[in-house]
C-alpha cells in the first residue's frame, strides 16, 4: 500500500501548527479560528502545485550547489588577486626602505672628498665619527691605487697593506666587495664617492643590515622574504646564492644613479592563502544564495499553469476573438421573447467556439476579466444600435466581484450604452460572491449602477453562500433561480419546495423572478403553476449568435401558453 505523501506531510505539518499556534480558548470558546489560522499558514497544494514546487526547489538547489562551487574557485581566483596586490605593496615597501639605506649613505661619501687631499693620522677619527653617525654603514675606507691607506676601522695601519677585492660597481656606482681579513665570511656594497687623482672615498656597508631587515618583514603570513640588490642575492636567513635569487619578483627596479638594481619577493604561507580566500567566500556564497532564490521564484512563476494560459487569454483580447452570445428570455404565459442573456464565447484562430467554462475563472483570477467585459460591451453596444432587437427588451450583462472591486464598470457602462438606456431595458447580474469580498464597495458600485437606470439581479442564487441577509441589505430587482434547482423539478420534492420558497420570498420582496436552466416542458408546467413566468434554457434556445438569434426570433411567434420547442 503506498503512502499518500503530500498528504501525510501536510497532515503532520498541520499538527505541528496546531501545537505552535494554538490560541488559549475556554472550554465555550470556539476552535474553529485555530484552524482558520492554521489553514492560511500551510494552504493545502494540489499535485500540480506540489510538481510546480518539485521543479522549483529542484532547479534552485542546482543552482545552488553550482554557485557555492563557482563561489569557492572565485574566491580562490579574488584572494590570489587581493595577495598578488598585497604582496606587491608589501615589496614595494621593503624596496623603499632598502633604497633608503644608500640614499643615506650618497651624500656622506660625497661630503668626505676633502679628506682625500690629508694624512690619514688627520682624518680617521673624522671617518669613525662618520661611521657612528650613520647606523648603515659599516666601515669607510680611504683607498689608493686600489690599496686601502686609510680606515674608520680601529687600529688600522696603513702597512697593513688591505686590499679591496672584486669591487664591480655597476652604472649606479654601487658595486660589490670582499675584504681580505675584514668581514670575509660575507658580501659587502661599496659605495663611491668622488676621485681625486688616484685616491677615492669607499663606504662600505655590510649585507646582514638588509638580511636583517628581510627578516623584519618575516612573519607568519610569508613563508619566506628574498631580494636581489646589485649582483648579491639576499634572503631573510641570510647571504643567498643565485639560485635563491627570486623568480617572481612582487617589485622590480631598474638601477639608477646612486640606486642599484633592486628585486623583491615575497612568498606567502598557506595559511595566509586559505585566509584571504575565506573572507572571500561568504560573500559570495550569499550571492548564490541570493541567485538560487531568484531562480527558485522565476521557474515557481514559469511553472504556473495560469501564466501561459493567461498570456493565450490577453492576446485573445487583444485581437478582439471575443464575441457576445445571446440566450433568449421567454415570456412563457405570453410565449414570446423578452429579453436575451449576454454570454462570452472565444473564438479561437481554428474557429472553434469556446464557451465561458474554459476560460472565464482564468479571467477571474488574472483580472482579465475587465478588459473582457469591456469588450464584450462594446461589441453588444454595437449590434443594438443597429435596431433590430424590440424597444424596451431585457438585456442582461454579467459582472464578476472584480468589476465590484474596482468600480471602473460604473464609466464603463456610462460610456457604452449612455444613449441605449431610454431604449432597452438593461441588466447587469451579480451572484451571491462576487458582493461578499468588500460589502462596502460592492454596495457602492451598485448603487452607481442602479442610478444610471440599470436595474440589478441576483444570479445563481442559493448556490454559494445562501445568506438572506444579502437580499435584506442590497436591493436587487430581479432573482434567478439556479439550474441545480430547476433540474430537479418536478419530480424532487426539495427542489420543488426550494423554488417554491424563493417565489413566495421574491414576490415579499417585490423582486421579479427568472428560472434558468429549463430543458422539459414538465419544467415550464411546474413553473408556471408556482407563479414564475420567465424562462430561460435549451427548453428555447442555446446561446446564439447575433445574427443566428436575429433569425430565430423573425420565426412566429408562439401562441401564448404554448410550450412547444423552436
Amino acid at each position: 500500500m503506498g503512502f499518500d505523501w503530500p498528504t501525510l506531510c501536510r497532515f503532520t505539518t498541520l499538527k505541528l501548527a496546531n501545537t505552535v499556534f494554538r490560541p488559549r480558548f475556554s472550554p465555550l470558546s470556539d476552535p474553529i479560528p485555530d484552524l482558520t489560522l492554521t489553514m492560511r499558514l500551510f494552504p493545502k497544494f494540489s499535485a500540480p502545485e506540489w510538481r510546480r514546487l518539485g521543479a522549483a526547489s529542484l532547479s534552485a538547489c542546482v543552482v545552488l550547489a553550482l554557485s557555492l562551487l563557482f563561489a569557492q574557485w572565485g574566491a580562490q581566483g579574488l584572494a590570489a588577486r587581493q595577495q598578488q596586490q598585497l604582496l606587491a605593496s608589501a615589496a614595494h615597501g621593503i624596496g623603499r626602505s632598502i633604497d633608503h639605506v644608500f640614499l643615506e649613505v650618497l651624500p656622506a661619501v660625497s661630503s668626505d672628498a676633502p679628506l682625500l687631499t690629508r694624512p690619514c693620522d688627520s682624518v680617521s677619527a673624522a671617518l669613525r665619527d662618520q661611521v657612528t653617525r650613520l647606523p648603515y654603514l659599516s666601515a669607510i675606507h680611504l683607498i689608493e691605487r686600489g690599496q686601502i691607506y686609510c680606515s674608520s676601522v680601529s687600529r688600522f695601519t696603513p702597512r697593513d697593506g688591505i686590499a679591496l677585492l672584486a669591487d664591480v660597481p655597476d652604472a649606479s656606482g654601487i658595486g660589490t666587495a670582499r675584504l681580505a681579513g675584514l668581514f670575509a665570511d660575507r658580501p659587502l656594497f661599496t659605495v663611491r664617492g668622488p676621485q681625486t687623482h688616484d685616491r677615492q672615498v669607499v663606504a662600505l656597508i655590510d649585507s646582514a643590515y638588509f638580511t636583517d631587515l628581510l627578516a623584519a618583514q618575516q612573519s607568519r603570513s610569508y613563508a619566506g622574504v628574498s631580494a636581489q640588490i646589485g649582483a648579491i642575492a639576499l634572503t631573510s636567513g641570510g647571504a643567498g646564492t643565485a639560485s635563491s635569487a627570486p623568480a617572481h619578483p612582487n617589485f622590480i627596479r631598474a638601477a639608477e644613479p646612486g640606486l642599484p638594481r633592486l628585486a623583491v619577493e615575497i612568498e606567502p604561507s598557506a595559511r595566509y592563502t586559505a585566509f584571504l580566500a575565506g573572507a572571500q567566500y561568504p560573500r559570495l556564497a550569499l550571492l548564490g544564495i541570493v541567485l538560487a532564490a531568484l531562480v527558485f521564484f522565476l521557474v515557481y512563476w514559469y511553472c504556473e499553469p495560469d501564466r501561459r494560459a493567461a498570456h493565450r487569454l490577453r492576446r485573445a483580447i487583444d485581437e478582439r476573438a471575443f464575441v457576445p452570445y445571446y440566450q433568449p428570455l421567454m415570456d412563457a404565459r405570453l410565449g414570446r421573447c423578452v429579453g436575451v442573456e449576454v454570454l462570452a464565447r472565444w473564438r479561437t484562430p481554428d474557429g472553434q467556439i469556446l464557451s465561458p467554462a474554459a476560460f472565464i475563472d482564468l479571467a477571474e483570477r488574472s483580472a482579465l476579466v475587465i478588459p473582457l467585459t469591456r469588450q464584450l460591451m462594446e461589441r453588444v453596444a454595437i449590434d443594438l444600435r443597429c435596431g433590430a432587437l424590440p424597444p424596451g427588451c431585457r438585456v442582461a450583462i454579467n459582472l464578476s466581484s472584480r468589476h465590484l472591486c474596482d468600480g471602473a464598470i460604473v464609466e464603463d457602462l456610462r460610456e457604452i450604452f449612455h444613449d441605449l438606456l431610454p431604449h432597452y431595458r438593461l441588466d447587469v447580474e451579480v451572484t451571491e460572491r462576487a458582493v461578499i469580498g468588500d460589502f462596502v464597495r460592492a454596495q457602492t458600485v451598485l448603487d452607481q449602477i442602479r442610478q444610471l437606470g440599470f436595474e440589478i439581479a441576483v444570479d445563481d442564487f442559493g448556490t454559494d453562500y445562501s445568506s438572506l441577509k444579502y437580499l435584506q441589505q442590497f436591493r436587487f430587482d430581479v432573482l434567478k433561480i439556479d439550474r441545480s434547482f430547476v433540474a430537479g423539478l418536478p419530480d424532487d420534492a426539495t427542489s420543488l419546495a426550494i423554488v417554491s420558497a424563493l417565489c413566495t420570498l421574491s414576490a415579499k420582496l417585490g423582486m421579479q423572478v427568472i428560472a434558468e436552466g429549463v430543458e422539459t416542458e414538465a419544467q415550464v408546467a411546474i413553473l408556471l403553476a408556482q407563479g414564475v413566468s420567465l424562462l430561460q434554457g435549451y427548453y428555447y434556445s442555446p446561446p446564439l449568435a447575433f445574427n443566428t438569434l436575429l433569425a430565430w426570433l423573425a420565426q412566429p411567434e408562439r401562441p401564448a401558453g404554448d410550450t412547444a420547442g423552436p
